[in-house]
């Protein structure tokens, strides 16, 4: 095994089936044949949604509401803001209970809605079969409508035209669901009630014209999360990070409203929460909570920093501006920002590598890589003697060894009784992995290799990230990508291929998969000035290497985004 994590470019990883990388993939002019794969994002770096974005997707909900007899001012319609996100540094882990950094991309899903009409607040032409409780939803990523009562989600499936992918309908239900058992458990007896209301709603997708289900960036997540924050908004749950803007312009929060928006993180970690158990209980997914964290929780150009076990979280401001926000969730403590967030752009662009890969070419193995993390975590906890777990503890930069710990003296979590099916490797002390790694099973090695040196990597990120150093950062992100392979055995030769391609590539800091690898895209960080040129260069080695999949893939530059929120 060896992997290169110099300076940009000329990187190159090789283990089983990274074969085939050539060195340094220089930047050339966009070949005519090679244009259609590349899309670059033209936008400023907070522009998303534009103004025009929003008064289409107004248009198209109000003549979809029309079309089922139900008139619907366009200026009525709120929309959900539900984006895209990535994870340069602690894939996997999130299950376990360890630390993440991700970002908002600025694409995603817009969902509009309005409130299903009352009997008394519409006029005689209104379809009786659109009551107050009812649900009727369309996507732009799938044919038919989706039509239930928002009080028993799963009573009667009337989805209408093509039914063949139930994950849409699936996703609208369970967030449904989720809801109501929520507000049926609510331990305040006065909250205690079903969902009253039902919604109208339009999902689009952003950039249009280009797929991102199965693409590796979490579009089910997103789309969950703007479900979810659609029903709360029409059933008045607190705190649905509603932001009322101006409808003649689209500006960035203010300082008045990132205040606010700081006071709601309770509520963005219990949408979070909310559209993990979708996906957990009806999609049968077992994720940890790291995508729907993020998608709920970013800030343009920081990294958000999750603590998946406490389900705390910080932002780290690029480039010695600090940490601003770390928030207390867990025991019940508002955020409190420090400092005012820059929004000064990064000399850095996200760039998203789409292998073509819809499907996984082999089962996955997802969840059976999650039962082995937990089979990993019982193992060693069972040769505990005691210790601090992760939570506990932080890598020690002030010797220059990033592979030493420094206790903080916290053992909370560490339980030797766990079961195989409870235990976490974040439970593990970090002594009891390194006396005792070399008695696992080769595969549970490997597994808790790749969690205790994600651990490490996400933080020295955040080091390198408030210094500004995307060289280190970089370097980083594709020696986890190196361990995704490795360690955590996910991937397969096209993609595989592909991020050897990225890696490879003048002008990238560093890459990883976006997701597990075995389909979706290879995430990096370029810089700014040579980003298209990167891109140019990309899609026509992959296409070179992989002209079988060509035609669906795409190279597709971003830039960092804010968290998700609701407009109106």
């Amino acid at each position: 095994r060896s992997i290169h994590t110099g300076r940009r470019g000329g990187g190159f990883i090789s283990r089983g089936g990274l074969d085939g990388a050539r060195g340094d993939i220089r930047r050339s002019a966009m070949p005519e044949d090679t244009a259609a794969l590349v899309m670059t994002n033209p936008r400023a770096e907070s522009s998303w949604p534009s103004e025009s974005d929003l008064a289409n997707l107004r248009a198209d909900v109000s003549a979809f509401a029309k079309s089922h007899g139900v008139p619907v001012d366009p200026k009525d319609v709120r929309v959900a803001v539900a984006p895209y996100r990535v994870c340069p540094l602690g894939a996997h882990v999130d299950h376990q209970g360890g630390c993440v950094a991700g970002m908002a991309l600025d694409c995603g899903v817009l969902f509009g809605f309005v409130p299903s009409p009352n009997s008394d607040s519409v006029g005689a032409d209104r379809n009786e079969s659109v009551g107050p409780t009812k649900v009727l939803l369309r996507s732009d990523a799938f044919a038919g409508d989706v039509r239930f009562d928002v009080r028993d989600p799963f009573g009667t499936v009337t989805d209408e035209g093509d039914t063949t992918d139930r994950n849409w309908g699936a996703l609208a239900r369970g967030a449904a669901a989720v809801l109501n058992d929520e507000c049926e458990n609510d331990k305040n007896e006065k909250r205690k009630r079903k969902l009253a209301l039902g919604c109208i709603g339009v999902a689009r997708s952003f950039p249009i014209g280009v797929r991102m289900d199965g693409g590796g960036v979490s579009s089910s997540a997103a789309i969950t999360v703007g479900l979810l924050l659609a029903m709360r908004s029409v059933n008045g749950l607190g705190g649905s990070n509603e932001e009322s803007m101006n409808e003649e312009s689209n500006e960035p929060p203010s300082a008045a409203s990132r205040k606010r928006t700081d006071e709601s993180d309770s509520t963005k970690w219990r949408v979070a929460r909310s559209a993990r158990r979708v996906e957990n209980d009806f999609l049968h997914v077992k994720c940890g909570i790291l995508d729907q964290a993020t998608i709920c929780l970013s800030r343009q150009s920081a990294l958000v920093v999750v603590d998946c076990a406490l389900e705390t979280h910080e932002h780290v401001l690029f480039g010695g501006r600090g940490t601003a926000n770390a928030s207390q969730e867990g025991t019940g403590c508002k955020a409190r920002s420090t400092e005012t967030v820059d929004e000064t752009v990064p000399a850095f662009k996200i760039l998203l590598a789409f292998s073509g890969l819809r499907q996984a070419l082999t089962s996955t193995g997802y969840n059976g890589r999650v039962e082995e993390c937990h089979e990993a975590a019982a193992f060693l906890l069972r040769n505990s003697t005691g210790g601090s777990t992760l939570r506990g503890m932080t890598w020690d930069s002030t010797t220059g060894d990033t592979a030493t710990l420094r206790s903080t003296g916290d053992t909370s979590g560490d339980n030797p009784g766990d079961t195989p099916a409870t235990s976490k490797l974040s439970d593990v002390p970090y002594e009891t992995y390194v006396v005792n790694r070399v008695a696992l099973p080769l595969s549970l090695r490997r597994r808790a290799d790749h969690f205790f040196g994600e651990a490490r990597r996400v933080s020295a990120g955040k080091t390198a990230w408030r210094a500004g150093d995307l060289d280190a950062f970089g370097a980083l992100m594709t020696e986890s990508g190196t361990s995704s392979i490795t360690n955590y055995e996910c991937g397969c030769v096209p993609m595989n291929a592909l991020l050897t391609i990225v890696c490879a590539t003048t002008g990238v800091y560093g890459a990883r998969f976006s997701g597990a690898g075995f389909r979706g895209c290879v995430v990096g960080l370029v810089e700014t000035s040579g980003a298209d040129a990167a891109a140019s260069a990309i899609a026509g080695e992959y296409k070179r290497v992989h002209p079988e999949l060509a035609g669906d893939a795409k190279v597709l530059v971003a830039n960092s985004g804010h968290g998700a929120r609701v407009l109106w």
